[in-house]
């Protein structure tokens, strides 16, 4: 395991318009997606999902504020299945709020 990731996410910048999101969502203009969140299985429960998501959410927001000047207005957007629980916690640790269901 020396030279494989541990952790993996992706994180993709929307611009208003891009894609359709609930009226209920607060953010005009940058939105940032968030997918494909993954903890090998043998280091799962040691926060490296948390804390890979918060690093890269405070990296999305420092971007926004710096090139468009959305200080306090970035969004971030996910989904997943409502099975994985796991997920779903480190996601409302996070800040994340359930606003549609599929």
């Amino acid at each position: 395991e020396m030279n494989r990731p541990l952790a993996v996410a992706n994180l993709r910048r929307w611009n208003e318009g891009d894609i359709p999101t609930p009226e209920s969502t607060s953010a005009p203009g940058i939105s940032w997606w968030l997918e494909a969140v993954r903890t090998c299985e043998r280091h799962r429960g040691r926060g490296m999902a948390s804390d890979l998501i918060a690093q890269m959410m405070r990296s999305a927001a420092s971007i926004s504020e710096k090139n468009d000047g959305n200080e306090g207005r970035t969004e971030f957007l996910t989904c997943t299945i409502r099975s994985n629980v796991a997920m779903r916690t480190v996601l409302e640790r996070l800040g994340f709020e359930e606003v549609a269901r599929l």
